[in-house]
């Protein structure tokens, strides 16, 4: 039976086997060199150490939030988020040896209310998030996708974990036409947060769960328009490295570089970025299909860099996966792909092609890897995480 493309990096990686030429393969692969990895080997060896935890950073579009590779529903996006390539990532780096994390939620992973409504998410988008009663989807597109409001009820938006934690992360955000919500842990003592602030803010609260456990966070409305942004949980006893997805669905890159508030997808970006070791930046589709003039896109994109290399993290570039060329015309795919080598190489960054890794769409439809015209199914998603945490593995070894 023929070995797939992340199988064969993996061998590879692993000194299994090597390319005809008696070197290890480099297919999919465009300006990567081990010194571009410095903190993420850092990274690696406190976590295998034990003595801290890492982070990975994922903001992207729709095929970084799983569109297409649930398991049913519209567009299958029941169970998204667990099907979705930077889960299996993280499952994929703990299947190596380095453990790591991928609870959390961040956002309704759509950029307009439309997008994926939050019918969605009650529908089990991620099989531990539901948004009851009056909880719905903000107007405005924001780090992960338009954000969860509640302006009229006590209803509760409860997340549960799939592991054994002892600590959530809640965001949310401060402005002047805040409300205040409530949060507390398996249903026991309140804690308010007041979010109305006339300085507007990101906002990070860390909450400690009691003893390891599945646990589950309830966020209630109290009063005014109470915001939730996202979650993520973890065991502090356990050295992991945690993946956060924040995968925003038809996004182009210029979305991603709004800074009008302190709450505007850069600056939250940048705040979660600040303490990762490295961050992922696959945007090529969405630039390709609008399309983004090659000069707005290298701008666009040249800040998201400069934003994720600001807390020191590396930067890892990524092109989607090839398109129906009846969806987005080869040209434009084309072009997108080669601004972004552009990029790859003045700024010395490594960068994974699935291009060159998959060749076109008619060849990931053969080797049913497709969803639709744009999206992967779950075998697509499972192929493209494996072969990312295959060559990271590789390069921080």
């Amino acid at each position: 039976m023929a070995l797939s493309p992340s199988q064969i990096a993996a061998l590879v990686g692993a000194g299994v086997i090597s390319s005809g030429g008696g070197g290890p393969s480099n297919v999919g692969l465009f300006n990567f060199k081990t010194s571009q990895f410095t903190k993420t080997k850092a990274m690696k060896s406190r976590v295998l150490a034990g003595t801290g935890r890492g982070r990975i950073c994922v903001p992207g579009d729709s095929t970084a939030w799983g569109e297409g590779g649930g398991d049913s529903g519209s567009n299958n996006r029941v169970n998204a988020k667990l099907r979705a390539w930077p889960t299996i990532l993280a499952q994929r780096l703990s299947s190596l040896g380095l453990s790591a994390n991928w609870e959390g939620i961040y956002g309704s992973g759509g950029v307009a209310v439309a997008t994926v409504p939050i019918a969605t998410h009650r529908s089990l988008y991620y099989a531990g998030m539901n948004a009851r009663a009056a909880w719905d989807v903000a107007a405005a597109a924001r780090l992960g996708g338009v954000w969860f409001q509640n302006s009229t009820d006590g209803g509760i938006l409860s997340y549960t974990s799939t592991i054994p934690v002892n600590r959530f992360e809640i965001a949310d955000i401060t402005a002047s036409g805040g409300g205040v919500i409530s949060y507390n842990i398996d249903g026991g003592a309140e804690t308010q947060l007041t979010q109305t602030n006339a300085t507007a803010s990101f906002r990070l609260t860390t909450v400690d769960a009691g003893a390891p456990g599945i646990h589950t966070i309830n966020i209630t409305r109290v009063s005014g328009t109470g915001f939730f942004v996202g979650i993520r949980a973890w065991n502090e006893a356990v050295p992991q490295v945690d993946v956060l997805n924040f995968g925003m669905g038809s996004s182009v890159v210029a979305d991603w570089v709004v800074n009008t508030v302190a709450y505007s997808p850069l600056p939250s970006l940048a705040t979660m970025c600040a303490s990762a070791d490295l961050v992922i930046l696959p945007f090529t589709i969405n630039d390709a299909i609008v399309p983004t003039s090659t000069a707005s896109y290298k701008a666009s994109l040249q800040t998201l860099i400069n934003t994720a290399k600001a807390g020191g993290a590396d930067v890892l570039l990524q092109t989607g996966n090839p398109c129906s060329l009846s969806a987005d015309a080869d040209v434009n795919q084309q072009g997108i792909r080669q601004a972004m080598k552009d990029l790859a190489l003045s700024n010395d960054l490594p960068m994974i092609d699935l291009f060159d890794l998959y060749g076109d769409y008619l060849s990931m439809v053969a080797r049913n890897l497709m969803y639709n015209s744009r999206h992967p199914n779950t075998a697509g998603y499972a192929d493209i995480g494996n072969f990312v945490a295959d060559t990271i593995w590789r390069f921080v070894a």
